[in-house]
């Protein structure tokens, strides 16, 4: 899935964790915002919505290191749904 697939698969909200498939096991972003929206269904048509801009906390080694910043390449399939086991 790609992170707007994600969104969707959330019940169209944002709060979920997401990892890019070679960050580390304590790397991940949280998902803020998608098309300006923390919930609703998102514009557009499946599997990109028109690339809209998503939003992030950026978690390294499980520390804050960015807030609200751009989450590159949403719409890849180089991101992982981060379960809360991980």
């Amino acid at each position: 899935m790609n992170v707007f697939e994600m969104y969707v698969a959330n019940g169209n909200k944002v709060g979920f964790k997401v990892r890019r498939n070679w960050w580390s096991k304590k790397s991940y972003s949280v998902v803020k915002l998608v098309q300006d929206k923390k919930e609703g269904p998102l514009e557009g048509e499946a599997p990109y919505y028109g690339n809209p801009v998503v939003i992030c906390d950026f978690y390294f080694d499980g520390r804050l290191k960015s807030r609200n910043s751009i989450l590159s390449c949403p719409g890849t399939y180089n991101y992982d749904l981060v379960k809360e086991k991980d």
